[in-house]
């Protein structure tokens, strides 16, 4: 009796409190606080946000001679009110690690939380850190050059051969593609300071077929002529120059942000061999050797960069 009253105590406690937290089920979340929010802020969308729209236009000269037709058009398209994805518009201001080290050391704080202190929103938000959003304020323009020939079937050959030379401008980034690229890294500045190539910038391309109609067997009778009648050869071609695209640097060598990778500095640079290239200003070899001077030579830079 003994024996059976003291195993089936302790069971009986430990079912009733098991079953007790089983019942129960997971705890509620703390409900987040409405006048002191903190985390993240997904994506709010701009009030003053505005429904895309394109312009577009075209002027086409054509002259045919004989079976051919030549055909020469430009061909411009400008994109307004385009939307624009931005990461966090409660991004601090661009500041070098040794200045928020001395921040930091100054307010005694850790480096992460002197640069919170900096962002925007801080004195009104200062729990909420990143604050992605959407805007209208994107632009696009693109311009061509098309030109086409076309020669309807004479002496059994048709050819259809098109060539464009464009350029795609924006400052804008495929929504799915979110910051990738180092863009958006200066929020406010996006529409100036990522304006360049359109990711989709094609800037050459042709397009040719080709169909002759072999002219053996036009005399020809009987099997002969069933097999050796009918025949053609036929060629498509399509050439086009890749898409645009940038490099990054892996790491953030300009210290120019907290804990990012960058786009890589401008340099005049020099071929010595096959081997060898020389920069100027020298690349810096660690973040710490980083000045601004390192990133940025005036004397590459021209008026018109010929984007």
């Amino acid at each position: 009796m003994r024996v059976g009253s003291n195993s089936a105590a302790p069971s009986s406690r430990a079912g009733s409190n098991g079953a007790g937290a089983f019942q129960r089920g997971q705890p509620l979340p703390t409900a987040a606080s409405a006048t002191n929010p903190a985390g993240n802020i997904a994506d709010p969308v701009d009030p003053a946000f505005r429904s895309s729209y394109l312009e577009q236009f075209n002027l086409t000269l054509e002259k045919a001679f004989g079976p051919n037709v030549l055909q020469a058009t430009y061909v411009g398209m400008l994109g307004r009110h385009i939307a624009q994805i931005y990461n966090d518009q409660n991004l601090p201001p661009l500041i070098s690690n040794s200045a928020l080290n001395a921040i930091a050391a100054q307010d005694g704080l850790s480096a992460g939380n002197a640069y919170n202190t900096l962002r925007p929103f801080y004195k009104q938000l200062p729990n909420i850190t990143q604050i992605g959003g959407y805007n209208s304020r994107g632009s696009s323009n693109y311009n061509a050059l098309q030109l086409s020939l076309n020669r309807r079937t004479s002496a059994g050959l048709t050819v259809n051969a098109n060539y464009t030379l464009a350029h795609g401008l924006d400052n804008v980034l495929n929504l799915s593609n979110e910051i990738n690229d180092g863009y958006g890294n200066i929020p406010s500045q996006i529409s100036s300071v990522d304006y360049g190539n359109s990711d989709v910038d094609i800037r050459n391309r042709l397009a040719f077929s080709a169909n002759y109609e072999l002219p053996f067997g036009k005399s020809a009778n009987g099997l002969v002529g069933a097999l050796a009648r009918g025949w053609q050869a036929n060629t498509i071609l399509v050439w086009e120059s890749g898409e645009p695209f940038t490099v990054i640097n892996s790491s953030n060598i300009a210290t120019t942000s907290f804990g990012s990778g960058n786009r890589p500095p401008c340099f005049s640079m020099t071929l010595v061999s096959s081997t060898q290239i020389v920069y100027s200003p020298p690349l810096p070899t660690t973040s710490a050797a980083s000045t601004e001077s390192s990133f940025f030579n005036s004397a590459a830079a021209r008026a018109a960069w010929g984007l």
